[in-house]
Formats: C-alpha cells, sequence, structure tokens
C-alpha cells in the first residue's frame, strides 16, 4: 500500500520508490537485530526496477567542457575557479563551497592537494592538476584565510549560488542541455573515461565506494564511437577476404 501511495498518488519515479523502500527494510533490519520486531515485513518486497536511459546525455563532452570554461574564465575568477574545480577534479559542489583558502595551498609527495570532508563525513584528499592551481591561485590573490570562493558580497559560495552561476555561462556558451553543478561532477567522470583512464582509476577519482556506480550512473550517453570495442577487435582477428 506505502509503494501504491508513493507511485500512484505522489507521483514518485521508481528511483525515489526504491530508496524509500530501501531505507524501511533497513530500519526494520536494525529492529529485528535488537529484538524490537519479529519479522522485517519488508524483506520480500518486489522493489520497482530502476530503468535507466543509456541514450540520455547527462555531461558536457570535451569540447563543450572547455568551451564553459571559457566563458567562466572570461566571466570572472570566482566563476572561473568554481567550473574548473568541479569540471577537472570532481568535486560535489558542497564540497567546493566549503573550501576555505588553508584548505587549498598545502602539500603533499609533491602535488599541491584539496583536502576537504567529503560526502560520508571522511577526510578525502585530491591533488590539483596546473589549471586547477592557476584558478584557485587567482581566487585566492594572497589570502590566507576565509572562504576559498566569495560572492560579489563578500560571503561564502553557497550550492544555491553556484547553481546560478553554472546555469548562467552554460547558457552564456550556448549549451542548450540543462546544467547543474553535478554536471560538472559527471562530466570529470566521463571524459576520464573517454580519454582512457582506467575504471579503478576513474572510481577513486570520483571517491566511489562501489565501481557500479562509476559505470551504471555515469558511463551514460557517451556514445563514443572512436572507442568501442569492435575497432580494436576486428584489427586483433584481421579481414576475412
Amino acid at each position: 500500500m506505502y509503494m501504491r501511495y508513493l507511485s500512484d498518488d505522489r507521483g514518485n519515479c521508481p528511483s525515489t520508490v526504491h530508496h524509500r523502500l530501501g531505507t524501511l527494510k533497513l530500519f526494520y533490519e536494525l529492529a529485528l537485530d535488537d529484538d524490537l520486531v519479529t519479522k522485517n515485513p519488508a524483506r520480500l518486497l518486489k522493489m520497482p526496477k530502476i530503468h535507466r536511459s543509456v541514450n540520455e546525455k547527462v555531461h558536457l563532452d570535451r569540447n563543450e567542457l572547455q568551451a564553459v570554461c571559457r566563458t567562466a574564465y572570461d566571466s570572472s575568477p570566482v566563476d572561473y575557479a568554481l567550473v574548473v574545480i568541479m569540471g577537472y577534479t570532481g568535486l560535489r559542489v558542497s564540497e567546493v563551497c566549503g573550501l576555505d583558502v588553508g584548505d587549498v595551498l598545502s602539500y603533499s609527495r609533491g602535488h599541491r592537494i584539496m583536502t576537504f570532508v567529503q560526502k560520508g563525513g571522511a577526510q578525502a584528499i585530491v591533488p590539483q592538476p596546473p589549471v586547477v592551481m592557476r584558478a584557485i591561485d587567482a581566487v585566492v590573490d594572497g589570502r590566507t584565510t576565509g572562504p576559498l570562493l566569495l560572492r560579489r558580497d563578500g560571503t561564502r559560495m553557497t550550492r544555491r549560488s553556484a547553481d546560478r552561476v553554472c546555469k548562467r555561462v552554460a547558457r552564456a556558451t550556448g549549451i542548450t542541455m540543462n546544467v547543474s553543478p553535478h554536471t560538472f561532477r559527471h562530466s570529470m567522470i566521463v571524459n576520464a573515461i573517454d580519454a582512457g583512464v582506467p575504471l579503478r582509476e576513474v572510481q577513486l577519482a570520483a571517491r566511489h565506494a562501489d565501481i557500479s556506480t562509476t559505470i551504471g550512473i555515469y558511463d551514460r550517453g557517451r556514445r563514443n564511437l572512436d572507442t568501442h570495442a569492435s575497432h580494436t577487435l576486428a584489427a586483433y582477428l584481421g579481414a576475412v577476404a
């Protein structure tokens, strides 16, 4: 009845229903472990199937990302740093907005790094490629403390203001798809795959606990025919006639 309510009355999509029922099943499992209930009434529920379109484009390709970065560069140092950090290192928007100046100026093993608290509460360390270093240096501008990314009023950039920046620079670039801050994280992951980075390394860079997340959620809508396995296989097998 609850599943039908979520689907029919609330109009929730299958992924939302799946997530809510998964939470409910776990709740009863914990209650069962603590001897608060005698059985888990949600254990045998048939969960709704989640169908993700393989043709759905959820990222900016190489040329689009470069164009958006150029537009952001012409807009302001803060706009440029925001999209470059997310587009090149895959940080989530909350992680970028939470960065302080002191979090981006330290070194480890010869690399300048960004240190932050990631999703789930654990500390994460991400290296800065040269393009990211230059973008960060432009917004640091000699400061040693305070938020890294500042809004025009001098306060810390928020998720909402970051979303506005992303949409504005995308529109100015001529991108027609709906762009959000998470689009840049998608773009980092998919473009890394297109660049030939092994999936295990992409998983580590994205900080996914399970590689199936990297493949099933982010590796969609690529349509990269140049790297299709059939080309390598044809070269390996050779011509029949």
